[in-house]
């Protein structure tokens, strides 16, 4: 990758796009980012466009403006949830988006790659550990609506050479991330000294650090051709069991925290899937990936990164 070629990032403004885009930018890359409508990033670098990526003649257009030579399409919707009407909606956004980002970029003449962030619930209920070569059998419409894109892009990129790399991450968690995932949520209820409702957390969970899908991510845009039309999954190599997790953040965040856990106060969710392991031999051997970062490193730092956002909010409050 060469500073002269452009990369596109759709859900820039989300939490994997806001440090993927910092990390590119840092390192010299010219970086475009697609943003939702009146989500502008305040404070930020790299021009961004606010469009409705379900508009397709929208998604053309800013295409046909910018002609990237990459596109990391990071941008979803991650209902898991069981409201029909949700889970609908879902399977459009994600569904829909993906097919325009798809036909925009072959209009592009000297478009090269699309990078595409799938899940590992498109797995769902297969015997771990998840193996790309699975046939995935997914439980929630998050995972049925990304592993439809990923078909799409397997039958594309095999009958009319379209250039893409999907990469499945396991659970991403890490610095800024918004109240929607386990590690953010638990981390703030206890920083704030609130009771943290959880089920009893028997079930494992691979857990991987924002900093590390980055590096996967830009890795997977300069592998070499045989990486075309891979799915590569982006993990840690290690699951742990929620329960565990809860513990160790509340044992770093200090005295009588570990008192605000509320284990088994929820259920688990309909077809929870309890053990939770992926396979990382493809993305060492494809793209020279390994995960840097341990998971208590990660936490630390995630921790920190809370914390002192909390002490930031509270002296602005004060001043």
């Amino acid at each position: 990758m060469t500073i002269g070629q452009h990369i596109l990032i759709t859900g820039a403004n989300g939490f994997v796009g806001r440090h993927l885009s910092a990390t590119l930018i840092a390192r010299g890359a010219r970086v475009s980012k697609i943003v939702r409508p009146g989500k502008l990033l305040e404070q930020t670098t790299g021009a961004q466009y606010a469009i409705d990526l379900v508009d397709r003649d929208s998604v053309l257009g800013v295409f046909d403006l910018l002609q990237p030579t990459y596109v990391i399409h990071l941008a979803s919707s991650k209902y898991r949830g069981d409201d029909n009407v949700q889970r609908q909606d879902a399977y459009i956004e994600n569904i829909s988006t993906s097919l325009n980002i798809i036909d925009a970029c072959r209009t592009v003449a000297n478009f090269q790659r699309m990078i595409f962030l799938g899940t590992c619930d498109e797995y769902g209920n297969v015997n771990p550990p998840y193996s790309e070569k699975q046939s995935p059998m997914p439980t929630n419409g998050y995972g049925v609506s990304k592993l439809a894109v990923t078909k799409i892009l397997l039958e594309l990129c095999d009958q009319h050479q379209f250039t893409s790399v999907m990469l499945r991450p396991t659970v991403i968690y890490g610095p800024g991330q918004s109240d929607d995932m386990f590690v953010s949520t638990l981390i703030r209820s206890l920083l704030a000294g609130r009771h943290f409702e959880t089920t009893l957390g028997e079930q494992t969970r691979d857990f991987v650090y924002v900093d590390d899908v980055v590096e996967a991510i830009i890795k997977a845009l300069l592998v070499v051709d045989r990486g075309n039309g891979m799915i590569v999954n982006i993990g840690s190599g290690e699951s742990i069991a929620i329960r565990d997790v809860a513990t160790m953040v509340a044992n770093m965040i200090g005295p009588g925290a570990i008192d605000l856990l509320r284990f088994g106060s929820i259920p688990y969710r309909v077809n929870e899937v309890m053990n939770y392991s992926a396979s990382i031999v493809r993305a060492r051997e494809m793209l020279g990936w390994i995960p840097q970062t341990s998971l208590r490193d990660g936490l630390l730092r995630t921790v920190q990164s809370f914390r002192n956002f909390a002490d930031e909010v509270l002296n602005r409050d004060h001043a």
